[in-house]
């Protein structure tokens, strides 16, 4: 980013409202000027792709809380379909009006067990099953796609919500039509409810294990990426024991003794009480790291602490990893924002990033920005 400096003053200096076309055309000016690129550690990138993580905001837990100890009485929810007509028409908004068509905008999609039936009961409480819902938006994947294969089948699905008459249709976008949704993985976020391994000898338990084993095995045959919120903060609606029980890590280890190619992306890096490096979170996932190989961690909304990637780097290498150990973390390490989230930590989200790009704590580590940035997210959206 060091090769942007017209750009980055621009929106570096944007400390009151701006009037939005004004802002656009200048912006569009100097991206222009850049060359329409990016410099991330000596490399032109002239795409960046987003992955919006939906969150299943769904109550049907709520009822069970003391709404007294609470202290609120409306549940925390927007469901899922308000959720994708906001989402999707954001999207089609972004490619219609934007003067800079810099992003790539690739969305993960909520799903809860806990808030869906199987799909063989003989009542249907919910319009989808969880079966209808994962082969609706995954049918297509394989676990056969190379990452060349399965980001140009995401393209595609893309290019038909930019323009949906580019193949000579009069088709127009409708917000409400599932046909033009699409998603690259899964988001779980144990806080509202998800629990990765529900482990009673009740029947309704056992029924909960059943719908989260199905989720995993789809999940490995079509080779989808899950990323699973892992922090003890965030939203929750479960109580606070469970939240806590159902985010830890350690609630993967019989996921992935039964599932070992799954792959999935521990958020926040394990978080906890306010420690973003040196926590037992932390350590279960780089063990889990080491011992499967599709395990990897992100480090959203962690990057505002100045020092971050220095005490991060100091805290693994205290670890006594071998060289070969190392550098599979290194391959499994994932940049993240976290936004808008991160803006409770940062000033802004142009001071999240510079904290990223401008800090020296890569020099001579044994990982770099260029992989956390490109290679290694690459793999875990896309395939390797």
């Amino acid at each position: 980013m060091s090769g942007n400096n017209d750009l980055q003053t621009l929106i570096k200096e944007l400390k009151e409202p701006v009037n939005y076309r004004e802002f656009s055309k200048n912006l569009k000016n100097k991206w222009e000027g850049t060359g329409k690129n990016i410099l991330i550690a000596g490399n032109e990138f002239k795409k960046v792709v987003l992955t919006p993580l939906m969150m299943d905001f769904n109550n049907k837990g709520f009822t069970g809380l003391d709404k007294e100890k609470i202290h609120y009485y409306l549940p925390p929810r927007k469901q899922i379909i308000d959720q994708l007509v906001d989402l999707f028409t954001g999207i089609k908004q972004y490619y219609d009006f934007s003067d800079i068509q810099l992003f790539e905008i690739f969305p993960f999609l909520a799903i809860n067990t806990e808030n869906l039936e199987f799909g063989n009961e003989s009542t249907r409480y919910y319009k989808k099953t969880l079966k209808d819902i994962l082969n609706q938006y995954f049918k297509d994947f394989s676990k056969g796609d190379s990452g060349d294969d399965r980001y140009e089948y995401l393209s595609n699905k893309l290019d038909r919500l930019r323009n949906p008459q580019s193949n000579g249709s009069n088709e127009k976008f409708n917000p409400l039509d599932s046909g033009f949704y699409y998603f690259a993985g899964i988001k779980l976020y144990p806080p509202l409810g998800f629990d990765p391994w529900p482990d009673g000898n009740d029947g309704k338990s056992k029924q909960k294990l059943k719908k989260a084993c199905y989720l995993y095995e789809f999940c490995v045959e079509k080779n989808i990426p899950i990323t699973t919120h892992c922090s003890n903060g965030g939203f929750m609606v479960a109580g606070k024991e469970d939240a806590r029980k159902f985010t830890n890590p350690q609630r993967w280890e019989n996921v992935l003794e039964a599932y070992p190619k799954l792959k999935v992306n521990f958020a926040h890096d394990g978080i906890h009480d306010g420690d973003k490096v040196e926590t037992e979170w932390n350590r279960t996932i780089l063990g889990y790291v080491i011992k499967y190989d599709n395990v990897f961690f992100d480090i959203a909304d962690n990057v505002y602490e100045r020092n971050y990637f220095k005490r991060f780097f100091n805290f693994i290498l205290k670890q006594n990893f071998t060289s070969v150990q190392l550098g599979k973390i290194s391959r499994r390490m994932l940049f993240g924002t976290d936004f808008m989230m991160l803006l409770l930590g940062s000033e802004s989200y142009y001071d999240y990033l510079a904290s990223f790009s401008e800090t020296d704590a890569f020099n001579n580590a044994f990982v770099d920005k260029y992989a956390i940035c490109n290679k290694n997210s690459f793999e875990f959206i896309f395939g390797g």
